[in-house]
């Protein structure tokens, strides 16, 4: 194939994708965010380098290497392995799920053992503030998250991963006493199975999540999932991905004079279809889709149902040493004006986000 037909195809794959990803938080894996479908709970049926930042136990299977995140979840980390003494990872992050603009900063390591991998990490995050007007003043806020994984290799059929994580969080007013002071906590805790069937080309995955926080005195937030997904290899270089999940989040709220204040969203199924195709060697399609049946209520009985579909597109392009993955935006193929399909709007993007990977 001539590098002009290359080039062709890569641009009418640019222009013919199709994602969504407005109904999702965008993490900066666009590879995991792309094969989810939307939903970040079937992440945890692929295996990705990413994994690490929640399956601390894999820090040693995805070294040597250099992640650059750009738009969402910008910043870049570095895992190197060393000789006899363990896997190092560094992470330098603009923000993540407590602000945008804090100060954050991950630090990781990984050993390997004869039949498992022992890995554990620590994120510090923290911004500061100074507000005007009145009743302003000076604000610093802190999180800090410790964790500990492992990847057990139980037999020749079977690889476990398992994680614990401590969060413990601050608000501090720096100018008035401790009234207006906020203290949070909590932990989460996964894990996660391969198993390989008699079927070649077949491995099933049980996923169990579960945390519990307390943003707030008197406030606690609980969510519960749990799912399977079955990874069929169809062919060299096609991989499909079925899942089914439940999940369920309760927000209780005790801050009242009266009796607590409980709401809830439960999701029962959650379905995913999700598939990557080497499409050449040095380029990857791939797809994911999810359809959730969504039950919200309170204590007041008032119940809503929703039943939200997503449908994700994305590419990966090997460059040399280097891999390259997109999310791309379904809107810009509408954008591109009347000759296309006879309406006239704002142009879009064609690339929703980017991330690099280096292996050396």
């Amino acid at each position: 194939m001539t590098r002009f037909n290359r080039i062709l195809i890569l641009v009418a794959l640019l222009m013919f994708s199709t994602a969504a990803f407005a109904m999702m938080p965008a993490t900066g894996n666009w590879r995991l965010d792309t094969l989810n479908g939307g939903d970040s709970f079937n992440s945890n049926f692929w295996e990705d380098s990413n994994c690490v930042l929640h399956w601390y136990g894999e820090i040693v299977n995805y070294t040597d290497m250099l992640t650059i995140n750009l738009d969402a979840g910008e910043g870049a980390a570095l895992n190197k392995s060393t000789d006899g003494y363990g896997s190092y990872f560094l992470g330098l992050y603009r923000g993540d799920a407590y602000g945008p603009e804090w100060n954050n900063i991950r630090f990781g390591y990984g050993y390997e053992l004869e039949n498992m991998n022992l890995g554990i990490m620590i994120n510090r995050q923290g911004t500061s503030a100074t507000t005007a007007g009145d009743g302003g003043g000076d604000v610093k806020e802190t999180w800090h998250d410790f964790g500990f994984g492992i990847d057990y290799q139980l037999n020749d059929e079977t690889n476990i991963d398992a994680s614990f994580t401590m969060t413990k969080g601050s608000s501090e007013d720096l100018d008035d006493d401790d009234d207006n002071d906020l203290d949070a906590s909590g932990m989460a805790f996964g894990v996660r199975a391969f198993r390989a069937c008699k079927k070649e080309g077949m491995t099933i995955i049980p996923v169990f999540m579960f945390s519990k926080m307390t943003p707030m005195d008197d406030v606690t937030e609980t969510t519960i999932a749990l799912g399977a997904g079955m990874d069929y290899e169809i062919n060299d270089g096609n991989n499909l991905i079925l899942g089914l999940n439940w999940q369920k989040y309760t927000n209780k709220d005790e801050r009242g004079d009266g009796d607590a204040v409980e709401t809830s969203q439960t999701t029962f199924p959650g379905m995913s279809l999700a598939v990557e195709h080497e499409f050449f060697d040095w380029l990857t399609v791939r797809a994911g889709a999810t359809k959730r049946w969504i039950k919200a209520e309170n204590d007041a009985e008032n119940v809503q149902m929703s039943y939200p579909y997503n449908l994700n597109f994305g590419a990966g392009i090997a460059l040399g040493d280097w891999q390259v993955d997109l999310g791309l935006n379904t809107d810009w193929l509408y954008n591109l004006g009347y000759w296309v399909h006879g309406n006239i709007t704002d142009g879009e993007e064609p690339i929703a986000g980017i991330q690099a990977k280096l292996y050396f």
